[in-house]
């Protein structure tokens, strides 16, 4: 079974995760949450479902690795490869994202007077 979540901030950020759940079994998704702080609030924020505080806790790290120019699956092995996460297959797609351009010419750019400056 696949499960999608759409893990989104508010701004222009986001990502779409598929978790195949026979991969990331339900063991071994709150294994995963269990590593990490928090894990029992990540777990309430996540309506008591491991895959979807496995998802929240796979969305930074992911996003992060987009923004440094990986591959949505190159994102996904050097998740693989990070402390507190299994090894090789994790059962984890990103599907779709979207992450702001930081491209220089994307900038509102203005000068500020002197005056408006600060030290």
């Amino acid at each position: 079974m696949k499960k999608k979540f759409k893990i989104d901030n508010g701004m222009e950020i986001s990502i779409v995760l598929e978790i195949d759940t026979d991969k990331m079994t339900s063991e071994l998704a709150k294994e995963v949450n269990d590593f990490w702080s928090y894990a029992d609030y990540v777990l309430r924020a996540s309506d008591g479902c491991v895959f979807q505080a496995v998802a929240r806790r796979a969305a930074g790290p992911l996003l992060g690795f987009l923004m440094d120019g990986y591959s949505p699956t190159e994102a996904v092995m050097q998740l693989s490869e990070q402390e507190g996460w299994p090894r090789d297959e994790i059962g984890i797609t990103i599907i779709d994202h979207e992450i702001p351009c930081f491209d220089a010419d994307m900038y509102d750019v203005t000068e500020l007077d002197a005056q408006e400056q600060k030290p």
